[in-house]
């Protein structure tokens, strides 16, 4: 099986064998271990205050040809010692398919991994593919559980993109994070992340079967027991809510500079018409609503009002009084 690679190491990027702004011939067809060190794109910075440490890879190993030409010649020894020293994982989630670890020449990747000391965890996926709901959640929850124990965790698929992408979007989910944040974080830290829209629709699935398994837990009655509260889950959803407040702030700001224009336009062709037509070319005016609900056209009031209304709507997302 050969599976989709739009890895950014398989890009006309630059590269060690990049030599004046053009890849050699050679250099651009074989890719290796030494050539192209095991990176694991790390989620930490994106998602601040996660516990433990979650990353995205390519497969340890991977020795096949591309569809984008390139023919990956990976050590597999090499690959998994560097995960370990280097990156620090200490938790692989494989969601390679066995027979396709054969193919790509990473068949002994479990047995080597836990020879390192690697604790290995599977969900097999097709390439390209979503997994059922089910083993998913569970593979998520273990992951998680993992993560709060300190533990480093570094996904993989075959490019590191498709299948992992969508699995590490629901890592963030279940650690409180919104779907298209989580979404938008992967795809920060690794482009190309979630190859497909069946992936992406996945995702979103995988956000609302979390919610309704919450509410429906929360519908049996409340806990007798003290209830614990994971501080690194609640910095999380804070980051994600305050990323919500600025989107909605720089839409609040895009829409009040265009009504405010729209409002100026129209008291000017309106009950300003005779003024605007008398003043020089590249005049500029200050205007300000009160001006503006003086004018008398109700067009213009009906905008003001609105203009308004986005006014106090900003005060309040911003704190001001």
């Amino acid at each position: 099986m050969t599976a989709k690679v739009d890895d950014e190491h398989e890009r006309d990027e630059e590269h060690p064998h990049t030599r004046g702004g053009r890849l050699s011939e050679v250099g651009s067809m074989v890719r290796t271990t030494f050539t192209d060190p095991l990176r694991v794109s790390s989620l930490s910075a994106a998602v601040p205050g996660l516990p433990g440490r979650l990353g995205m890879t390519m497969c340890p190993g991977r020795r096949q040809r591309a569809l984008s030409g390139v023919l990956w010649k990976r050590d597999l020894a090499v690959d998994l010692e560097r995960l370990v020293e280097v990156e620090c994982i200490d938790m692989l989630v494989c969601l390679v398919e066995p027979r396709e670890l054969f193919d790509i020449g990473a068949r002994q990747l479990t047995a080597e991994a836990e020879r390192r000391g690697l604790v290995v965890d599977h969900l097999p996926i097709p390439d390209g593919g979503v997994p059922r709901m089910g083993p998913a959640r569970e593979l998520v929850d273990r992951v998680v559980a993992a993560m709060r124990e300190g533990r480093s965790v570094a996904v993989h698929c075959a490019a590191g993109l498709g299948r992992s992408g969508t699995v590490t979007a629901c890592i963030l989910i279940a650690l409180g994070v919104r779907a298209e944040i989580a979404i938008r974080a992967v795809r920060f830290v690794r482009p190309g992340a979630i190859e497909n829209l069946r992936q992406e629709a996945f995702v979103h699935r995988f956000a609302r079967a979390r919610h309704v398994s919450s509410t429906s837990s929360k519908a049996v009655g409340p806990s007798k027991s003290p209830k614990v509260i994971d501080l690194a889950e609640v910095k999380a959803k804070k980051v994600a809510v305050n990323d919500g407040v600025q989107r909605a702030l720089g839409r609040l700001d895009d829409a009040h500079r265009e009504l405010f224009g729209a409002a100026v336009a129209l008291a000017c062709a309106g009950p300003w018409s005779a003024w605007s037509t008398a003043q020089p070319i590249g005049t500029k005016m200050a205007f300000d609503t009160a001006m503006l609900a003086a004018s008398g056209d109700p067009q213009v009031s009906a905008l003001v009002g609105v203009i308004r209304a986005i006014e106090t709507a900003g005060k309040t997302l911003r704190g001001a009084p």
